[in-house]
């Protein structure tokens, strides 16, 4: 399938409840700058968007101090306590799921993918002793969102956010119950001593959506699950 096939498949499964005019813009973004996610102005929400401060656990949020597992890490701490790292997460759930009222036997938990700094990620790679040359390859592959596993976020600094340049990384998740998280804090963002750094705009989400499906769902994975 070639980019053109890709596009068409993308834009046939745009929702049918956005405004003509939100369907417009988003069949232009898809049409100028998919796969790519390096126009901020495109991927996060600002405060023109009516849902900017709502206070329900959106897929697409981005939330600060978010606990990790460090699993590679779990010779080094106490024994039987798994190590963790706080960084910001990426709401990977459905929104419909996150929502309070929906009531289940099974405690209503939120998965997230954990979103990591460039400018550290590189600095720790070349600690590790990673060729410059191949650091950079790295890199132009993740800003064109060629890498499957990843999304880059582009750097955004104004007066109403802060986000420095990072990525999502989609196959490094954890789990956090909806109960434990402070929903009175995304009200405000991080600059205001809230806890959400963002939020995704519409094209920003959708390409999130659309990364993500593809990174968890495939159908080449050639192995053959036939039972005669």
């Amino acid at each position: 399938m070639n980019q053109d096939e890709v596009i068409k498949l993308i834009q046939d499964h745009i929702p049918e409840y956005l405004s003509l005019s939100a369907k417009d813009y988003l069949n232009e973004c898809i049409k100028t700058q998919f796969p790519e996610s390096r126009t901020p102005e495109h991927i996060y929400m600002t405060p023109k968007n009516t849902d900017y401060d709502s206070d329900e656990f959106l897929q697409g949020m981005i939330i600060d101090e978010i606990p990790f597992p460090l699993l590679e890490n779990l010779d080094e701490g106490e024994e039987g306590v798994v190590p963790v790292v706080y960084a910001p997460g990426i709401i990977i759930t459905p929104s419909c799921h996150n929502d309070e009222s929906n009531h289940s036997i099974l405690e209503n938990s939120i998965l997230f993918a954990r979103i990591n700094d460039i400018g550290e990620f590189i600095d720790a790679l070349t600690r590790e002793g990673v060729p410059q040359n191949k650091i950079e390859s790295w890199l132009d592959s993740l800003k064109s969102n060629k890498i499957s596993s990843c999304m880059y976020l582009p750097a955004y600094n104004t007066a109403f956010m802060e986000i420095r340049e990072s990525f999502i990384q989609f196959d490094y998740t954890t789990r956090v119950p909806a109960s434990i998280l402070p929903k009175n804090k995304i009200v405000s963002p991080i600059i205001d001593g809230g806890a959400r750094i963002a939020n995704l705009q519409l094209y920003g989400f959708y390409l999130f959506i659309v990364k993500y499906s593809y990174f968890m769902f495939r159908f080449s994975e050639k192995l053959d699950r036939y039972n005669i």
